[in-house]
This record gives structure tokens, C-alpha cells and sequence, in this order.
């Protein structure tokens, strides 16, 4: 259920995965993972199209899955503070991306 959802926010609830039924909210415009202990995303990020905000602060990525250009009306795309090596060749996708955080890593 849950299919008119817009805005979900996960942040500080120490969640070391993303839980795999967040592909099925499709209507997803805004995602909330900050200040977690997640290291990676599930590929089922693709089937979120209408997002445009992820933040992804403060957690333990090494890097960003090449899932993540799908979201292709994502503007704002906050990773900082943790241990992002390189980004996907595919970022350069993310053709709307407006704000790209990649602080402290």
C-alpha cells in the first residue's frame, strides 16, 4: 500500500540495509537515509523515477551503485561524511542533479 507516498525519512535509526519493499514506493519524491550504518543501496533504486532528493549523509558507502542513474529527475543528491572512493561513470546521467554533496569523505 502506501502508493500516494511522496516524503519517507529513515534518519538516525542505525538501519544497516535499505529495506528492499522502498522499490515497490514508487512515487517517491524525497528519501531520507542520513546518519545510518548502510553501505550499500538495493538495485531496485531504478523503479524510484520520480525521485528528486536522496540523502544518504552519514553512513558507510564506499561507492554509489550504477542503479542510481535511473532516478533520472533526482536534483539533489547528499553523500557526504562517508568513504565515497569514486563516483559511477553513470552519475553524468542524473541530467536535473542541481546539488551534488560530497563532503568529508
Amino acid at each position: 500500500k502506501l502508493k500516494k507516498l511522496a516524503d519517507i525519512n529513515f534518519g538516525a535509526n542505525l538501519l544497516t540495509e535499505v529495506p528492499p519493499a522502498l522499490s515497490k514506493l514508487v512515487n517517491l519524491e524525497k528519501v531520507d537515509f542520513s546518519k545510518n550504518e548502510i553501505k550499500t543501496l538495493q538495485p531496485g533504486i531504478r523503479r524510484l523515477t520520480k525521485l528528486k532528493t536522496l540523502s544518504l549523509a552519514h553512513n558507510l558507502f564506499l561507492q554509489l551503485p550504477e542503479e542510481l542513474s535511473a532516478c533520472i529527475l533526482l536534483q539533489k543528491l547528499s553523500i557526504n561524511a562517508n568513504r565515497i572512493q569514486f563516483l559511477p561513470v553513470d552519475i553524468t546521467r542524473l541530467a536535473q542533479l542541481q546539488v551534488l554533496d560530497l563532503r568529508d569523505n
